[in-house]
């Protein structure tokens, strides 16, 4: 397929140190409750500023990973989650109802879409997926009929687990698989699964009751730290730090006039956009290292959190000479420690690569990119 056809299915991923630094800034509550004891609490307000350079948060020597579009089903439409294991880098693409597999170079090794179907060993839709570090296997929840698929690295089906209600995001630690699951009562709840029993009754750690019929969120909700979660239900601004099946903290993040307040009313999608429009109302694609919290929201702002200085600061965009053309919206990524992923489009790699042989010929040149 010539280039110009390929170029806006083709990506690039931008992974760099969080080397991180932040400031400080009202309490916004939401209807949430929680089923647990939860440790520590935190309320941070957050500081709205109209920009900044990204390289004060990341390392400029972040590494670059062209994905590869050789074959059809290496094609991604887009990349809402990827997954770093030890020789393979997995995108979920939910649009394109797919896994797809990659070696560490972005060479293209397998994709799911091969078991596409109604059959015994085959899916229909797919939601979201999650690692097990322990049995090396991805964990893939699909819809229509709820199951959870088992499959190596290689992305080879082991086993097909029926279940009986939805998850529209997956994480993983140690011992339980997490998910967000709709409930017509309680709205929204985040519910852990025993991960050597999948058919067991999950326990519901949190639930939030705001919603707005007809609508939900692009990003994902809930990722995976180094040895545990994070989460935020939707239409909730408060974030769970959650190991083994156990809330170690909750941070709630004060966005003041601009988050909304018709939330709990039950609103039509149509009837909310029209008033809440320029307002958040859903924090997602989170990504954390050490004390340092990075999320999005629905209108893509950056906030950088600094959870022990208690300090939030809120980006309306970002932009750095160093790495340039990046589209700062964060993927939420499994296994990459103290890093966080950005996406490149082969058009930005191009105008990347002219940019470091013309500005800066110290940095990789574009020979590497192609």
């Amino acid at each position: 397929m010539p280039m110009k056809q390929n170029e806006h299915i083709r990506k690039t991923i931008y992974a760099s140190f969080a080397t991180i630094m932040i400031a400080a800034a009202a309490y916004t509550a939401v209807s949430c409750e929680t089923t647990e004891i939860i440790g520590t609490h935190k309320t941070i307000d957050a500081v709205y500023n109209k920009g900044t350079t990204a390289s004060t948060f990341v390392d400029r020597h972040g590494k670059m990973i062209a994905l590869d579009a050789t074959d059809i089903n290496s094609l991604t439409t887009r990349i809402d989650r990827l997954i770093f294991t030890e020789n393979r880098i997995i995108v979920v693409d939910r649009k394109g109802n797919k896994l797809i597999a990659f070696d560490n170079n972005g060479h293209y090794v397998s994709s799911t879409a091969t078991i596409i179907g109604n059959g015994h060993n085959e899916y229909i839709k797919l939601a979201d997926a999650a690692f097990d570090k322990d049995s090396k296997l991805i964990y893939a929840f699909c819809d229509a009929p709820y199951c959870i698929m088992l499959l190596d690295t290689n992305l080879q089906l082991k086993k097909k687990i029926p279940l009986d209600y939805f998850l529209s995001d997956m994480a993983m630690d140690s011992k339980y698989i997490y998910g967000i699951r709709r409930n017509k009562e309680s709205g929204s709840e985040l519910i852990a699964i025993d991960k050597d029993d999948l058919t067991s009754e999950p326990i519901v750690l949190h639930t939030c009751r705001n919603y707005v019929n007809g609508l939900g969120s692009i990003g994902k909700s809930i990722t995976s730290t180094d040895d545990g979660i994070l989460a935020c239900l939707p239409f909730s601004n408060t974030i769970y730090n959650i190991k083994n099946g156990t809330t170690e903290q909750t941070i709630t993040i004060d966005l003041g006039d601009r988050w909304s307040t018709d939330l709990d009313k039950g609103l039509d999608f149509r009837q909310f956009m029209k008033k809440n429009d320029r307002k958040n109302w859903i924090i997602h694609n989170m990504a954390c290292s050490d004390s340092i919290l990075l999320f999005n929201t629905n209108l893509e702002h950056s906030y950088i959190v600094d959870i022990s200085g208690n300090s939030c600061n809120a980006y309306s965009y970002l932009s750095d000479n160093a790495i340039p053309f990046v589209r700062w919206t964060i993927i939420p990524s499994s296994g990459l420690s103290k890093c966080v992923a950005y996406e490149l489009s082969v058009r930005s790699m191009a105008q990347y690569a002219e940019y470091v042989e013309t500005k800066d010929p110290t940095m990789t040149s574009s020979k590497s990119y192609q």
